[in-house]
């Protein structure tokens, strides 16, 4: 279970990136 959190985690870190390129 801790690692299927983290993983969504992550995803959402990743999308949330994706999507704003400008604050990297």
């Amino acid at each position: 279970m801790w690692s299927l959190n983290l993983v969504a985690h992550k995803l959402q870190k990743d999308y949330n990136l994706a999507k704003t390129p400008g604050l990297l």
